[in-house]
This record gives C-alpha cells, structure tokens and sequence, in this order.
C-alpha cells in the first residue's frame, strides 16, 4: 500500500441520545460505537449530567497501521437535569457501545386526581 500515516489531533464529537422521562426514573441511550465500560466515563455534579466515552484502538499483534481513516477522538455530552435525581440509585449499563443510563427520581409521587361534580 502506498499510503502515509498522519498524526491526527484527537477530536470531541456529540453522541446521539434517546431521552425517556417516566413517572419514576429518566432513561438515556446513548451510542458510543467503538467505546467499551473501560472507556466510559458518566458523571453527576449538581444539576450537570457528563457523559464522555473514549474508542478503544484495535492493532492486532504484529501490525502497524499504514492507512487510517477511523478518527481516533471522545464522545462528549453534557445535560441540565431538572429534577431531582436519587444519586444513589443511578445505573448505567453498556452493550455493543450503546450505554443506557436510568436517573431516579428522588421521592417520585403520583397522584390521580378525581374530579367530581357538585
């Protein structure tokens, strides 16, 4: 192959998110392709959501790369969440670089009002 490896600059792309908001909790898919639960990092300050991810870069033994064109770079995405998150009780899990993260809510209530007539 006659092709030269550049150095590239590491760049910052947006993942796309689903956003679920139940009675109970708040459900975020996120897609990282590429990234694995080493590379993800999820964090919680105050009322600021951060999700960053970071591709694992694949050299199988005995290679070296002479051609690239798969960026290397991290996810980033960050959310203002409104209402009140049991800290606690937040999960996430990762499967194929899709991340799904559940946000309780703290003291989530509902309540049915019945209206009546006079």
């Amino acid at each position: 192959m006659n092709s030269t490896l550049e150095q590239t600059k590491k760049e910052t792309y947006t993942p796309n998110v689903n956003i679920y908001e139940g009675i109970t909790e708040t459900i975020l898919v996120v897609d990282l392709p590429g990234v694995d639960e080493k590379g993800v990092d999820i964090s919680f300050e105050k009322d600021i959501l951060t999700i960053k991810g970071e591709p694992s870069f694949f050299l199988p033994e005995g290679y070296k790369v002479v051609h690239k064109e798969y960026q290397i770079g991290q996810y980033v995405r960050k959310f203002t969440i409104n209402k009140p998150i049991n800290i606690d009780g937040v999960s996430a899990k990762i499967k194929n670089g899709r991340v799904t993260l559940n946000l309780p809510y703290t003291n989530p209530t509902t309540k049915k009002i019945e209206v009546r007539t006079e």
